[in-house]
């Protein structure tokens, strides 16, 4: 870590991170629909809208680290984000086939929302 007197200001971090986060925005906005990228979850749909599926997520999981690092209660999660959060993992992590959700035996893992979709995850073999 630098020293404090080389360390950026708040007010700076601020702006880089904000910077980055219109960039990170614009990105899909602006790019051609049926851009071929690498995307490695099975049945993802074309590189551009998994990549701000996941993007979403991942900006999401680490906001809620950072308000915890800091202790600080977590901002609630729009319910369509946190749905789609679930099926992205039972649809998506789980159904690749180095995904540890597993047991000896074939299992069906079954789980809904309070109010929203229920999803049956069939055994993989």
């Amino acid at each position: 870590m630098p020293p404090p007197e080389e360390r950026p200001s708040e007010g700076e971090l601020v702006a880089w991170f904000r910077e980055g986060l219109d960039a990170l925005l614009e990105r899909p906005r602006t790019s051609d629909e049926t851009i071929g990228c690498f995307v490695f979850l099975p049945g993802a749909p074309n590189g551009r809208a998994f990549w701000a599926r996941r993007q979403a997520h991942e900006t999401t999981v680490r906001l809620r680290d950072a308000q915890l690092a800091a202790g600080e209660r977590p901002s609630p999660t729009p319910a369509a984000l946190a749905l789609d959060g679930i099926d992205e993992f039972l649809t998506g992590f789980h159904a690749r086939t180095r995904s540890r959700v597993r047991s000896a035996a074939p299992r069906v893992f079954s789980t809904r929302a309070d109010e929203g979709p229920e999803w049956t995850v069939p055994p993989r073999r």
